[in-house]
């Protein structure tokens, strides 16, 4: 009888987690009734299309994902102000004071000639899709490149060099929960994004791109 009884109580549990997993990899694709900026869907078109076009081609990544995360992280704006963050300031610090070893390829080493106004830089975001300035040292590029009209370039580049593969399996809501957190979308639990609507936003953008770019052609 009390095989029977944990039997039955293993069996509710796999089931349990077949549901949950199964109603964590729905979360965010239930999109029609999802309301976006048709103004931000329009201005990203005109003022990204023909940059990244070419960039998409070159990385295999889908366009309508590129515009759908300019969309995102930019409003799809032209002139994009960078945006300073003050916590990944203060591990830089620690890292250029010896206190930490890295942050991802920024060492004490490369830091410690580092003066306070490119410090800040490399602890602030650039360009359509918000890359934080240190990122220039694993493109092995300066954060003046960074910053430039090469930007978007660099951008693909590190996304395709750190999550192409779930661009290349089409799992989009993936994608786009690591390029705002360095990690795919969590198997449990709600979405770690600074919004919780982010990556659904994102997924219903491609939709609308993925429209235009057809009308287009």
């Amino acid at each position: 009888m009390k095989n029977i009884w944990l039997g039955a109580v293993s069996l509710l549990l796999v089931g349990l987690t077949t549901y949950v997993v199964w109603k964590q990899s729905q979360e965010g694709y239930d999109l029609e009734t999802l309301q976006l900026n048709q103004n931000i869907v329009e201005r990203t078109f005109s003022n990204y299309h023909d940059q990244l076009s070419p960039l998409a081609k070159k990385y295999g990544i889908p366009e309508s994902y590129l515009l759908a995360l300019a969309a995102l992280e930019c409003s799809g704006r032209k002139i994009v102000p960078h945006r300073f963050e003050p916590h990944v300031y203060g591990k830089l610090l620690q890292v250029k004071q010896g206190e930490l070893d890295h942050l991802e390829k920024a060492t004490t080493s490369v830091l410690k000639e580092v003066q306070q106004d490119e410090l800040r830089a490399l602890a602030s975001s650039w360009g359509p899709f918000q890359i934080m300035g240190y990122k220039c040292f694993e493109l092995k590029v300066s954060i003046t490149a960074l910053k430039g009209p090469d930007n978007a370039e660099h951008a693909v580049r590190w996304i395709s060099e750190n999550y192409g593969k779930y661009l290349e399996r089409k799992r989009f809501k993936d994608a786009f929960h690591y390029h705002n957190t360095g990690r795919k979308y969590p198997l449990w639990g709600p979405p770690r994004t600074y919004h919780t609507s982010y990556v659904p936003q994102g997924l219903k953008y491609m939709i609308e791109f993925r429209q235009l770019l057809a009308d287009k052609s």
